[in-house]
């Protein structure tokens, strides 16, 4: 039984020809990819259906929210997918190599100070990884095997004791089997610090477009159009908003004019208007000048996520090479 109390099944032996010479390969396994793949498709299809319900509902509220998350999460699943399809592990009686979602590693067993299985919970899931510890301190989590709610492996047990009795038996070392040193280190610090950012961005993007797509549907032309009749300023300086009563196709409800249209100087003023499907608020004929701000909210939060996300495939992408460097000085 492995550490999801699963059944095991035995690994799989590849030589470099194809044939059984010692060598062995463990990938993520089918069942695991297929998973990821269904929630990358289910999150499309929500982030589709709640956007063609905000289009045809001309609303930008809680239907666009929705469009947005679940777009992220598909983004989410997609790169999770493409990255774990070519994650891989092969070892040997003399070696170590594969590829994470960090990048490629190559170690010989005498580099490798230990090998552990890592357990994290979150939210009442477990997800079981391996650890590789080298004598210079380094720390590399396998992309292969990992095992976890919906990324289970029954072989995971197996391939794990595979895995720690290679380096065992080239090394003569023993070590503690469970690796419980903290996960914050200074790359996980920052890592965890880029993807807090992004996230906030990220919700910021989706609030900011709940205001910018009826401001700017205006200043395309587009909308209901109707008349504005300015009753309460909603501020004592002359450049402010007034709000008032919005009537259109037989229709009246109480709104705000969006500012950057005709100078409204006293109450009972009428002004043309039209309505694009925001809850609050109906635009100046041309739009306004409303959909500015929201512009370069949506501008500056898309340009944290791209800075942000930069940062985190550069900064791992270094520190990957300065590991290759001290592997391979222990190689030479």
């Amino acid at each position: 039984m492995d550490a999801d109390g699963e059944a095991n099944s035995p690994p799989r032996q590849l030589g470099a020809d194809g044939g059984t010479d010692g060598t062995t390969e463990f990938r993520i396994t089918p069942r695991q990819l297929r998973n990821l793949l269904i929630a990358a498709v289910i999150a499309f299809g929500v982030g589709a259906v709640a956007g063609l319900i905000a289009t045809s509902a001309r609303s930008w509220g809680a239907a666009a929210n929705i469009a947005a998350i679940a777009g992220l999460c598909w983004v989410l699943f997609l790169y999770s997918y493409l990255a774990y399809r070519f994650t891989y592990t092969v070892f040997g009686p003399r070696e170590i190599r594969g590829r994470t979602l960090a990048g490629r590693y190559e170690y010989r067993w005498e580099q490798i100070d230990n090998v552990a299985r890592r357990a994290f919970t979150s939210r009442g899931v477990t997800t079981y990884t391996i650890i590789l510890t080298t004598t210079d301190g380094d720390r590399i989590r396998l992309g292969a095997p990992v095992s976890g709610g919906a990324m289970s492996d029954p072989a995971f047990g197996a391939k794990y004791t595979q895995i720690r009795d290679a380096w065992q038996a080239a090394t003569g070392r023993t070590g503690p089997e469970a690796d419980t040193k903290p996960i914050w280190t200074r790359g996980v610090i920052l890592l965890t610090a880029g993807l807090t950012v992004q996230v906030i961005a990220a919700a910021l993007f989706a609030s900011i477009l709940s205001y910018y797509g009826p401001a700017f549907a205006a200043h395309e032309g587009n909308g209901t159009p109707g008349v504005f009749t300015a009753e309460i300023r909603n501020c004592p300086q002359p450049a402010c908003t007034w709000f008032g009563q919005f009537a259109a196709d037989g229709r009246e409800r109480y709104v705000t004019l969006a500012p950057g249209g005709p100078f409204v100087a006293q109450a009972f003023v009428t002004v043309p208007a039209v309505d694009t499907g925001a809850k609050y608020a109906v635009y100046p004929v041309g739009g306004g000048t409303a959909w500015e701000a929201p512009a370069a909210g949506l501008a500056g939060a898309g340009a944290v996520v791209l800075v942000v996300l930069a940062a985190e495939v550069a900064v791992p992408l270094h520190g990957r090479r300065q590991r290759l460097r001290r592997a391979r000085a222990g190689l030479a």
